[in-house]
């Protein structure tokens, strides 16, 4: 075998590191979601079966959504790129489970607590008791107040609570995402 010159190294070494600086590159792209986002043109009933009960909602949601951390201090997006991408952080996984609750006609809220970090999930009464859903997983256990919620969460306190994602999305995006909420 013949060794390399001093040139042909080189030459090799400068490719060897161009290719690690391109995929270095292209690492965060190849990271990002492929789904589009929407302009709020598309409407969570064109992406979810019909759905008549809590129960099929808490069952979808477990079904096709999943917990996934991204950047908390990301704006509360679209519920339907959250439907689309199948997974998102707490507040956009409370956002598709207040919308989902809506759509069959169960009153709910999505409340913001903090401890030590902020928290979003869903509760809604059921037969004068409270149900907590947490990152589209409903909890398996009812409580009689928030106060009991707030004991389970073991939060310092509740920050807001919301009766609609479009309430909550604006406060998010207007009131905290600008500051970055820290």
């Amino acid at each position: 075998m013949r060794s390399l010159g001093m040139k042909e190294e080189v030459m090799r070494a400068r490719i060897t590191y161009l290719i690690l600086f391109v995929l270095a590159l292209s690492f965060p792209f190849a990271c990002q979601t492929t789904t589009p986002r929407t302009e709020g043109n598309v409407s969570p009933d064109s992406l979810v079966p019909k759905l008549a009960t809590v129960d099929d909602v808490i069952q979808w949601s477990e079904k096709n959504l999943y917990f996934k951390n991204v950047d908390p201090w990301d704006p509360a997006p679209e519920v339907t790129d959250v439907i689309k991408d199948g997974y998102g952080d707490c507040k956009m996984l409370a956002g598709v489970v207040s919308v989902l609750l809506d759509s069959v006609g169960k009153k709910n809220l999505i409340i913001v607590i903090k401890s030590g970090n902020w928290h979003m999930f869903n509760a809604y009464d059921e037969d004068g008791k409270w149900r907590v859903v947490n990152n589209a997983r409903l909890v398996e256990r009812t409580f009689a107040n928030l106060d009991e919620i707030k004991s389970y969460f073991k939060a310092i306190r509740f920050e807001k609570t919301f009766n609609s994602y479009k309430e909550f999305r604006r406060w998010f995006n207007e009131e905290i995402y600008p500051r970055g909420g820290r």
